[in-house]
């Protein structure tokens, strides 16, 4: 599978969790926190103290409450 039908086949099961799921995002922004390398790559959105928590040694990571949205949002992806 060429990279660019996976993104296709990827972008419309995105679509379509979207449009049943209207806290998808959020599976996206928990994503781009764990994948972040530096503060700059995190969206000022990915700062809500709800979900994510500054931790000086590792950086951005779960609070509990995000970890949990994570898990049960996870199975629509």
């Amino acid at each position: 599978m060429s990279k660019e039908e996976k993104y296709v086949r990827d972008k419309s099961l995105s679509d379509s969790v979207a449009r049943t799921k209207t806290s998808h995002g959020r599976i996206e922004a928990a994503v781009r926190v764990r994948n972040a390398k530096t503060k700059k790559e995190l969206d000022l959105e990915l700062q809500d103290k709800q979900y994510f928590r500054y931790d000086k040694q590792k950086g951005w990571t779960l609070t509990n409450k995000g970890q949990t949205e994570y898990s049960r949002l996870k199975q629509f992806i």
